[in-house]
């Protein structure tokens, strides 16, 4: 089975956004979970489950937080500064794939602002051209099948509260265990540039957190970090 557990990642002055994704995708998902800060400490509602962490919880923590609140089968992670056309539209996307891609392992959108770009992260092109086998996705919208959120239960969060390199685990743990990592031509979500933290902070945090890699872990995050630095230098003229 392919139930759905969304978690809409919150923080600071997001609230009528997070409101306004938790309505949509209402329904749509078989469980619902805002995870939410705020400076004021004020309890926040809308559609689904509102649980609050302290202020001071960047999204590590707040991954952390999903995994013990974790119903079903899928987990997915939803910022609430994502905007999409529509929310329930992905949702069925999202299932779709689960359904019909074995060995899945993580599924995203296509997001317009990110790091790590489709034409730089592109494999392999599946079929119709719909599905993209990626190097890497973002965490901006992303979904976790049960494997690799066994995998992410076994690591430590406390000492990686900005979160970088989560998604980086997930997804050489799927490489390296015959999972693939699927970017869904189908669907677009839009993100708004910038960060309200610090990057060298994030990356000191990044880097401790990756000592629990294992060496396999190791072995295919530098390959596929070469293939993205391969991809920059020598870009697909077709997309």
């Amino acid at each position: 089975m392919n139930r759905i557990h969304a978690f809409i990642i919150s923080w600071n002055g997001m609230q009528q956004k997070a409101a306004h994704i938790a309505t949509c995708l209402a329904g749509a998902v078989d469980h619902l979970t805002v995870i939410y800060s705020n400076a004021s400490g004020c309890a926040e509602s809308g559609a689904g489950e509102w649980v609050m962490v302290g202020n001071d919880h960047y999204y590590g923590r707040k991954f952390a937080t999903s995994l013990k609140l974790m119903r079903g089968d899928i987990n997915l992670q939803i910022q609430a500064d994502a905007e999409s056309d529509d929310w329930p539209a992905l949702i069925a996307d999202c299932r779709a794939a689960f359904s019909s891609i074995a060995h899945l392992g993580i599924w995203a959108p296509e997001v317009d602002w990110t790091p790590y770009p489709t034409q730089y992260t592109r494999i392999a092109v599946a079929g119709s051209g719909r599905y993209v086998f990626s190097a890497n996705t973002d965490g901006i919208v992303w979904a976790l099948s049960p494997e690799v959120i066994e995998r992410m239960n076994r690591l430590e969060y406390e000492h990686n509260n900005l979160g970088w390199g989560i998604e980086w685990t997930a997804i050489v743990y799927s490489y390296t265990h015959a999972k693939l990592v699927i970017t869904d031509r189908n669907c677009s979500v839009r993100h708004i540039k910038g960060s309200g933290y610090s990057r060298d902070l994030a990356a000191t945090q990044m880097a401790e957190f990756f000592k629990q890699l294992t060496p396999a872990e190791r072995v295919m995050q530098n390959l596929l970090n070469g293939y993205i630095t391969m991809r920059r230098a020598y870009p697909d003229p077709v997309s």
